[in-house]
């Protein structure tokens, strides 16, 4: 099942040079899609277009059927609703609890006057705890929701980021190099974890890396970026050699 749809996407920042240029693409559900390229060639860009936290300078995004670049604010709300972001610096509360930071994920779902209460008891129903601690489960950190966030490991907090954005109950995850503060190992094991969500949920999770290891090995596809336009589009086994020094521009 088709999710996305971006054709003919454009977007520059001054009006004069283009940071991405006709971007055409469609992601569906299930699948995991890596876009890799060197820094500077629009890659989080893209990213954020797709939930406008950037607006697009033309093209259109189609999300479920809904346009987003011309989306009012209630269809915004609704779309953001069902499109998780995870950052690189995680994001979250350093002094609230685990609980506490993947209940963010639910206040999409609170009326707005509610939402604007920081008392977790008074804002969020028993339903949204116990989506939380479903959230937390999937992700090997449910024994973990009373502590101090801020007394995780760096692979701990990105996995508190994911279980508050699973606490959306999204149909798409976007990552935006999910895994750059952290060490190898980790890194990989992040990696893993969201393309065993998409299976297990059958969502749809779309990522920028770093590491080329990580996008052939855990992606069904993926998307190679140079100079704002998409050079390469397709399974991971056909970036070749030759194709890595298109995107990159150099041997690597």
């Amino acid at each position: 099942m088709e999710l996305l749809k971006i054709k003919d996407l454009s977007h520059s920042f001054d009006g004069k040079n283009l940071v991405l240029k006709n971007i055409d693409l469609e992601i569906s559900k299930g699948e995991v899609v890596a876009i890799v390229g060197p820094s500077g060639v629009g890659k989080s860009t893209l990213l954020y277009c797709i939930n406008r936290l950037v607006e697009a300078s033309r093209g259109s995004i189609t999300f479920l059927e809904h346009e987003v670049i011309s989306a009012k604010r209630e269809e915004l709300k609704l779309i953001r609703r069902q499109i998780g972001m995870i950052f690189q610096q995680f994001n979250l509360f350093g002094r609230q609890k685990v609980i506490e930071n993947v209940l963010l994920g639910r206040l999409g779902y609170v009326d707005s006057w509610r939402g604007l209460l920081f008392f977790p008891k008074l804002v969020y129903s028993e339903k949204d705890y116990r989506i939380a601690k479903a959230a937390l489960r999937d992700v090997g950190l449910e024994d973990l929701s009373e502590r101090r966030t801020y007394s995780l490991s760096g692979g701990q907090k990105q996995r508190v980021a994911i279980a508050k954005v699973l606490a959306q109950q999204p149909q798409m995850i976007l990552a935006d190099e999910p895994v750059s503060s952290l060490d190898p190992y980790l890194a990989e094991d992040i990696v893993k974890l969201l393309k065993n969500i998409a299976r297990k949920k059958k969502l749809a999770v779309f990522l920028s890396l770093h590491s080329l290891y990580l996008a052939k090995r855990y992606s069904n596809r993926i998307i190679g970026m140079s100079k704002g336009m998409i050079v390469y589009q397709g399974r991971p086994a056909g970036l070749t050699k030759k194709m890595v020094e298109k995107i990159y521009g150099k041997e690597i």
